[in-house]
């Protein structure tokens, strides 16, 4: 009898079969393990940089410049302007 990838692993664990016992049987192309280790690292990289910008120091000149940015890309048309309104709630900025 053999157990489908959605079927419960075999084993026990409660766990699906495709993320158990059936994981160790899948190899990945290339670009997929290369797209898999990119994300795990754009991932690492945003949670640091957003660990360094609640700094206190670095968030006082941050709440400077986004002042600034905001202040002059009020000239700009809509479609050049940065979407920033994301890093105020982040970093705790009103």
């Amino acid at each position: 009898m053999s157990v489908g990838r959605n079927d419960p692993c075999p084993c026990g664990s409660g766990k699906k079969y495709k993320r158990c016992h059936g994981a160790e049987s899948l190899t990945l192309r290339p670009e997929v393990a290369r797209a898999n280790a990119l994300k795990a690292v754009d991932q690492e990289l945003s949670s640091r940089l957003l660990r360094f910008a609640r700094t206190p120091r670095t968030r006082q000149a941050l709440e400077v410049l986004l002042k600034n940015i905001e202040r002059d890309e009020s000239r700009l048309p809509a479609d050049q302007r940065i979407d920033l309104s994301w890093l105020r709630p982040e970093l705790g900025i009103e």
